[in-house]
């Protein structure tokens, strides 16, 4: 991939959130940019809308209160408390009339409202309630999505919240290319599907297409969202990719975007020619929690380079990303070391009295790293574990993880000079 290509990833993602740190205004926009883009259980001011939302009882649980509970379920980050909150908004809003006199209600169109109350309704898995929601959207979603003034990443929204319900009215994902970005988001969140070997291929292309259009400050902030979201995933894809096949791309210039113009081509002269790096054959997201980046080793990709090792300060975002996993994970293991004995309903009861940790999901998918937690008591420090677990996260090998805290840890773990 060129450098061209690079300055205008990441020119588009700098540009993108300075949009959404302007534009998201409401606690629904700033619950949903939290949402999708990063992880709110880390998040302090995701933690104070949801905590706010959830002391509201009765008329004071408007639909945006209800979504905002909806998508913080989703993260499981809801206490039983705040589920039965969630459950009595849900009831409430689904008892609602979606026109009043032959005129549509705000909620209608309101597709990140939408998706917030069905994600909700899908996290309590409870059929009664999934049973009135579904009746409830079966009356007005479908206008929605067909609604001549409903833009088509509403429309996008829409039906991936059908497709949370059992997919009941059969909307479809649109395909246009003006939607290729949400396609793209939305591929990494794991709510929905490429559609077909090369769609993805393409709506990456198309994405950065997009992306050298116009102005972000044109876009609304739910729109500018999920265009970051796509931006960040062809990033993420990318990243990983260019260490593996050492392309020399210094880590400093990945983070800020700017080389001198003397070495690239013009990033404004896109001709739409897909760079290789966002193939088909590229890593392609298997849940929700975003992309997962391919392992190291011998792949597809032919043989890690070589050199990766002895080039620490030739590191994308991905390897700063690595760190920051490890210091939360020494965090989270600080907290959990006082009050783990080597007993698995001690683990349980921890497990749900912290949903957020990123530990407990790790654990859960390797019994051998779940071991070693069971058993933090006799540990001093937790930096190894915690490089462990980063690197069973990430799906990189242990020296690597090492080498990213070595140059990236943060400096609160820095040893004073």
């Amino acid at each position: 991939m060129s450098t061209a290509w690079i300055i205008l990833l990441i020119d588009a993602r700098d540009a993108l959130r300075r949009r959404v740190a302007e534009s998201c205004g409401t606690g629904l926009a700033k619950t949903f940019a939290s949402w999708f883009l990063q992880d709110p259980s880390s998040d302090l001011e995701f933690a104070s809308i949801v905590a706010e939302a959830a002391t509201k009882k009765g008329a004071q649980q408007d639909f945006q209160t209800v979504a905002i509970l909806g998508f913080a379920a989703d993260c499981g980050v809801l206490g039983e408390g705040r589920l039965d909150t969630l459950k009595e908004g849900i009831h409430r809003q689904a008892g609602r009339a979606p026109m009043i006199d032959g005129v549509p209600m705000p909620f209608c169109t309101d597709a990140v409202g939408i998706l917030g109350v069905i994600l909700g309704t899908k996290a309590l898995a409870d059929v009664d309630v999934k049973g009135e929601v579904v009746r409830w959207i079966s009356g007005f979603l479908r206008d929605s999505y067909e609604m001549e003034r409903a833009e088509e990443w509403q429309r996008c929204l829409f039906a991936v919240s059908d497709r949370q319900l059992g997919s009941v009215l059969n909307l479809s994902v649109p395909m246009s290319s003006a939607a290729a970005d949400v396609r793209v988001a939305l591929v990494a969140k794991g709510l929905t599907e490429a559609g077909g070997p090369n769609q993805l291929r393409e709506d990456r292309a198309s994405t950065l297409t997009l992306a050298n259009r116009g102005s972000p400050d044109d876009l609304m902030s739910d729109r500018a969202v999920l265009r970051l979201a796509a931006i960040n995933s062809i990033i993420e894809t990318v990243a990983p990719v260019l260490d593996a096949q050492n392309c020399g791309m210094p880590g400093e210039a990945m983070e800020a975007g700017s080389l001198s113009q003397d070495v690239i081509e013009p990033a404004g002269t896109f001709t739409g020619e897909v760079p290789p790096m966002l193939d088909s054959s590229t890593p392609k997201p298997d849940n929700r929690r975003g992309p997962r980046l391919r392992t190291e080793g011998t792949d597809r990709l032919g043989p890690r380079c070589p050199t990766e090792e002895t080039r620490p300060h030739d590191a994308g975002p991905a390897k700063r990303a690595r760190a920051k996993t490890v210091a939360r994970l020494v965090q989270e293991l600080n907290d959990l070391k006082p009050q783990m004995f080597e007993d698995e309903s001690e683990y349980i009861r921890l497990r749900d009295l912290y949903p957020g940790f990123l530990t407990f999901e790790i654990a859960e998918r390797r019994p051998d790293l779940k071991t070693k937690v069971l058993a933090i008591q006799g540990s001093t420090r937790h930096i190894r574990l915690a490089q462990e677990l980063a690197g069973a996260h990430h799906g990189r090998e242990l020296s690597t993880i090492q080498d990213d805290w070595k140059d990236f840890k943060p400096p609160e773990f820095r040893r004073p000079k």
